[in-house]
């Protein structure tokens, strides 16, 4: 057994796939677990790890997709374990900023190169830009996540994205965004920040106002089977979420996450993984505890 410490247990990314089944980007590895209990196995990839620019998404089937800053997203065909681009139409030259899986379980990603949001069809195994008018120089996406409820968005430092469920990505041009993750409230309000002014967009408007800012405000999240969410909050809590026929939500209970940031999350039917700085974790949620997972090897 190799003990491992530092970067190396630094978890980047975790991903879900079906029947149970994990991927976990860390340190410079990447590993893989069938249904929980299972082993972890690590998977050789096509390109080095060691920049730290390296990003996963799982789509709705459970097909694995790779990517960084200087390779194209590609796929992992699970029979053979070779590793290929992922669809057509990726630009090129240019590799990935971020791979995320979205809203509905879509799978996005960030050209290195222009900062543009697209989106993977998987019947057509096609890549297609996410058009948000005329691009403006400067003006490029760093991040992707998703909110409560369906809810996506996506930043850079001068743009902000978001769609609403049922709704077509929207935008607006911000100067100077902080660097943090624009989030959602408990009331479906969206809020971001620009330098120390704090901007709110409510449901069912299309004008951002100069606002204070509320709590608790959600910046990531992912779905349960019983119905409800659990969202990491701006102030590094987990907390489940349960929704309420008005559309506001609810939260249930709360979670102390088992390690210092940064968070990876992730869910699959009733289980839930959190990565931390010193490594993978799997909650309990009866009584409210986390078991250690971390690959050793």
């Amino acid at each position: 057994m190799q003990v491992r410490f530092g970067a190396d247990l630094i978890v980047h990314q975790v991903a879900s796939a079906g029947q149970g089944g994990l991927f976990i980007l860390m340190g410079d590895l990447l590993y893989r677990r069938s249904h929980p209990g299972a082993d972890w196995q690590r998977i050789e990839t096509p390109f080095p790890l060691t920049d730290g620019s390296a990003s996963l998404a799982v789509d709705a089937v459970g097909r694995l997709y790779l990517g960084s800053t200087r390779q194209p997203p590609r796929r992992v065909d699970s029979r053979t374990g070779e590793w290929r681009v992922s669809a057509s139409a990726w630009p090129e030259p240019g590799g990935v900023r971020a791979l995320r899986t979205g809203p509905e379980g879509v799978v996005y990603g960030i050209h290195a190169d222009t900062g543009q949001l697209h989106r993977l069809e998987p019947e057509q195994d096609r890549w297609r830009p996410v058009e948000i008018g005329e691009a403006r120089p400067g003006h490029q996406l760093r991040d992707l996540r998703r909110l409560p409820g369906g809810h996506g968005v996506a930043w850079g430092a001068n743009v902000l994205m978001w769609q609403r469920p049922g709704e077509s990505w929207q935008h607006n041009w911000f100067a100077q965004l902080e660097r943090g993750a624009p989030g959602l409230d408990a009331d479906g309000v969206l809020w971001t920040r620009r330098q120390v002014t704090v901007f709110s967009l409510a449901p069912g408007e299309d004008r951002w106002r100069d606002d204070a800012i509320r709590h608790p405000l959600y910046v990531e999240a992912v779905a349960l089977m019983d119905g409800t969410e659990l969202a990491l909050t701006e102030d590094d809590r987990l907390v489940r979420l349960r929704r309420r026929e008005d559309g506001t939500w609810a939260e249930r209970n709360a979670y102390a996450p088992p390690g210092p940031p940064p968070y990876a999350l992730t869910a699959m039917g009733d289980r839930v993984y959190l990565g931390t700085l010193d490594g993978l974790h799997e909650l309990d949620p009866v009584h409210g505890t986390w078991r250690d997972i971390t690959p050793t090897h």
